[in-house]
């Protein structure tokens, strides 16, 4: 199984409209999700205060359930407030807690400029997380606060409609224009994130045999293959 968490920006800049745009992009990018419970969804939003559990860790496990997922998404009222994307995170670190060697991909979409929250996103890393991206909508989102933060790997800031890299391997800011344009954004990521992360779509994803760690550390290769191998329940 694959995590994938979701943290929507709710402050004050994000109004009414724009933030309806966040809640049906994402429902609309979910869509994309298989129904074989290959995949738990969570959704937070966050502002100044303590975050938000807009949804909480939900297997799509049926058609039916994701449905019900697009329409909670949809049906949640944004709060208002400052720009703390650190609540965001430490929300689904508790949510969670440790993931262990299951997948798990962070993905925050924000229209400001946060306070400081590296000590909250080394702990989503310390905890099992793979992944930690970001979109910054409009002009007024700073790549510059996300990118020490953003991992692994090499941080890549992209253009909406770039094409995307792994992001088991490296991380991405995708920076977009404006909220009508989020819905295209967080498609393209979902659907990366189901190539990368789907033995059905990737073979590399599939689990390695059992006796295979014994012939690669009899290589002298054991330590390189741990890291990639971490995955899946």
């Amino acid at each position: 199984m694959t995590k994938l968490a979701f943290a929507l920006d709710e402050s004050g800049s994000v109004d009414d409209t724009e933030f309806d745009f966040i809640q049906n992009g994402l429902a609309a990018a979910l869509a994309q999700l298989p129904t074989d419970s290959t995949y738990e969804v969570t959704v937070v939003a966050f502002s100044s205060g303590p975050a938000n559990t807009v949804l909480s860790p939900t297997v799509i496990d049926s058609s039916a359930t994701l449905a019900a997922v697009q329409t909670t998404i949809q049906d949640y009222d944004n709060q208002g407030g400052g720009t703390d994307i650190g609540q965001a995170l430490t929300l689904i670190d508790l949510l969670h807690g440790d993931i262990g060697d299951t997948v798990g991909l962070v993905n925050v979409v924000t229209d400001g400029v946060s306070s400081t929250f590296s000590p909250e996103a080394a702990a989503l890393a310390a905890n099992g997380w793979d992944s930690l991206n970001f979109e910054a909508v409009t002009t007024s989102a700073s790549t510059s606060v996300l990118e020490p933060v953003a991992f692994p790997g090499t941080v890549q800031v992209l253009n909406a409609g770039d094409a995307l890299p792994n992001p088991l391997e490296d991380s991405f800011i995708i920076k977009v224009d404006t909220f009508e344009g989020f819905e295209a954004a967080i498609k393209s990521k979902v659907q990366k994130v189901i190539d990368s992360t789907d033995p059905d779509n990737n073979p590399s994803a599939v689990p390695l045999p059992a006796s295979l760690p014994l012939i690669a550390s009899g290589l002298g290769i054991f330590g390189f293959l741990g890291r990639r191998r971490k995955k899946s329940s």
